[in-house]
């Protein structure tokens, strides 16, 4: 799924409504989002715009530095993660990456997941790839958004990709 976004605010209701899209089904109670992109190509945008969609209120930064961010709201855990600074995958075990991904509710949203390149470090459990990329045909803030499911039945993956 491709979708384009012209500014900030636009990148922003686009994580909040699938933030919303996942509190109301019906079907899974944990997701991953990996997102990868450039430095400044609208991850944190997206991923304020999540936790917004999950009913979380205050401002929502990068974790560059402390790795990992929780956030708690309305229904679901957020999970902020920046594997920027991270030298490989092993550097996960450091701020117990896979206790965060085995809780029984949550979202995490993983900056630079793309980072150790295939992602097999992800759990089998619904996850959104996302790459993000300038859109060279639009001004300086707009993005294209690739989306790619993966562990998800198509139930589910119609009930999370109504964004449009």
């Amino acid at each position: 799924m491709i979708v384009k976004t012209k500014s900030f605010e636009q990148t922003h209701r686009l994580g909040e409504r699938f933030g919303k899209n996942i509190c109301g089904n019906k079907y899974s109670k944990k997701f991953i989002f990996a997102l990868d992109g450039g430095l400044g190509s609208g991850k944190t945008a997206f991923v304020s715009g999540l936790a917004r969609g999950l009913g979380i209120d205050g401002p929502v930064l990068s974790p560059s530095f402390t790795i990992v961010k929780e956030y708690s709201g309305d229904s679901y855990p957020l999970y902020h993660m920046d594997l920027y600074r991270l030298s490989d995958t092993h550097d996960l075990m450091s701020f117990d990456f896979y206790e965060y991904v085995s809780s029984e509710e949550f979202v995490t949203a993983i900056e630079w997941a793309g980072k150790f390149g295939d992602m097999n470090y992800l759990p089998e459990i619904p996850a959104i790839f996302c790459v993000i990329s300038p859109d060279n045909h639009g001004d300086e803030n707009s993005r294209i958004f690739k989306f790619r499911f993966a562990n998800m039945n198509d139930k589910l993956k119609k009930e999370i990709a109504a964004v449009d």
